[in-house]
């Protein structure tokens, strides 16, 4: 018997994390590399924001061979405006 999942689910179209990362590896060296990368650049954002206490809604980070190139879309609350105004 197969188990049943509740199709609310997919319509309200809410994802856990909502990180999207592009990338095009010519060899497995080059995949480590680039979620490595991947990794930190993830570490710093999360920090960067949080100290702000601002929320990340949805990061893409696309890699090319001589850019890379980072889409923040964030969500600020009256608490952030008051922690950035009295910075």
């Amino acid at each position: 018997m197969g188990q049943k999942t509740d199709a609310r689910i997919f319509r309200k179209g809410v994802k856990k994390n909502n990180w999207e990362v592009k990338y095009i590896e010519k060899s497995n060296e080059d995949f480590s590399l680039y979620v490595y990368k991947t990794l930190e650049i993830q570490k710093y954002l999360n920090r960067f924001f949080g100290l702000y206490k601002i929320k990340i809604h949805s990061c893409k980070i696309f890699y090319s061979d001589s850019s890379l190139q980072i889409f923040i879309s964030f969500y600020v609350t009256t608490k952030t405006m008051y922690v950035i105004k009295k910075n």
